[in-house]
């Protein structure tokens, strides 16, 4: 886990040098280190050390051989299961000629860059925004489920087309992200909130959230509407369907703390401070709260839909720092803000480490004591996945994963990895 924390002080360095008062190099310096730093650890991890990673490989294999014309057939006929627009990047990876590891590390440099960047350009305490991110999002999205963070990254940015008033280039952003992952078709939602000019107010928030509250204390995932979608019917009654808790679940708790911050200090003497794409993000994080409360007995659709939904966590949190350095009464406490912001990034990165142990300990892929054989035009799926059902932790889950894909082509509780 040293490598974690070797990222972590980088940003914590990062952080430091960004509250000097004067101009520096030592900032963006510190910033681009951790952020290559990063695209490295994403981009270079062994097969051992991400859940998911073994599937995605399985992904990379099924995916049709050519670009052209007759790349939508071969799709809907065998991958159909897999959104189109990820399948597709895995074709082009392959069209060229290289191999698996260079997509999982072409993943991890556009997301953490394009995260970074977005970061850069939109918040004076950029650094804290990446630790926030790297502290959470990216061990679960980078080193684990990497389309969701591909969708999410593109997401991210049809925000700050949206708010920038540039629609297309939002709504095609935004059409990409979904072809990516189906799920992150609930992030059209705060979009029209924006677009309708609806501002998340201290009074609509409480309203809104004791209507969310009622819902989710009465809405079962056994409900009929559920099984009219498909991909929502194959999780009921399954693990993935029992309750996330509302009061007892502890993101469900961040998130209502933060969004509580976030509208106090929205208040007149601060509208100036409030640019478009951070009442965007504010109005997509209250819908993430409303969206894991309201869904809280359907665990698979409370947390997806949420997660697709608080990408912007990390820009928010950052932002609270800023509005706290800027109010002539509050500025006093910046010190103490930041320090507590950091302390927040430091303890969600060891629950996921030392207690959810989302990932396992890390390892290159030049240090794998395995590699995976070269496979053959015309060798079959089933080799590949029996070497990944003795070679990965969660053999069971790997096992299940190959049956489905060689009998029905639909694994069913990995739709929305």
């Amino acid at each position: 886990m040293t490598m974690y924390f070797v990222i972590f002080f980088l940003l914590l360095c990062a952080v430091v040098a960004g509250f000097r008062a004067k101009a520096s190099t030592i900032n963006p310096s510190l910033y681009l280190l951790a952020a290559v730093a990063m695209i490295g650890c994403a981009g270079l991890r062994a097969e051992s050390v991400g859940r998911d990673y073994g599937t995605y490989r399985i992904y990379f294999d099924g995916s049709p051989d050519q670009v052209g014309p007759g790349f939508f057939g071969q799709w809907s006929s065998t991958m159909p299961f897999v959104d189109i627009a990820y399948v597709y990047l895995n074709s082009l990876v392959k069209k060229v000629g290289l191999p698996f590891e260079a997509l999982i590390f072409i993943v991890a440099l556009v997301v953490v860059g394009l995260y970074a960047v977005f970061f850069w350009k939109h918040s004076r305490f950029s650094a804290i925004a990446l630790m926030i991110y790297f502290s959470h999002a990216f061990l679960n999205t980078e080193m684990i489920q990497i389309r969701a963070g591909l969708a999410s990254v593109i997401s991210l940015w049809a925000f700050h087309f949206w708010a920038s008033d540039r629609k297309r280039r939002g709504s095609a952003l935004i059409l990409l992200a979904v072809m990516t992952h189906l799920a992150v078709i609930v992030a059209v939602i705060p979009l029209l909130i924006f677009h309708f000019q609806l501002i998340p107010k201290p009074k609509y928030v409480v309203l809104t959230m004791l209507l969310a509250l009622l819902i989710g204390y009465n809405l079962s995932s056994s409900f009929a509407l559920f099984s009219l979608a498909e991909r929502l019917a194959s999780f009921q009654d399954t693990e993935y369907s029992t309750s996330l808790g509302i009061f007892s679940n502890t993101v469900t708790l961040k998130q209502l703390v933060i969004l509580g911050l976030l509208c106090w200090l929205m208040n007149s003497r601060h509208e100036k401070l409030l640019s478009p794409i951070f009442r965007l993000s504010m109005i997509s994080y209250w819908t993430a709260t409303l969206w894991i409360i309201a869904f809280s007995q359907f665990q698979i659709l409370g947390a997806r839909g949420a997660s697709f939904l608080s990408f912007v966590e990390p820009f928010l949190v950052a932002e609270i720092v800023v509005v706290v350095c800027h109010d002539p009464f509050l500025r006093r406490y910046r010190r103490i803000t930041a320090f507590t912001v950091v302390c927040f990034a430091l303890s969600m990165l060891v629950l996921d480490l030392e207690v959810k142990e989302v990932v396992d300990n890390y390892q290159t892929v030049f240090q794998q004591s395995m590699v995976l054989p070269h496979r053959e035009p015309g060798e079959s799926m089933l080799a590949q996945t029996a070497y990944l059902t003795n070679s990965t932790n969660n053999g069971q889950e790997t096992e299940q994963l190959t049956a489905s894909l060689l009998r029905s082509r639909r694994p069913a509780h990995l739709i929305f990895s």
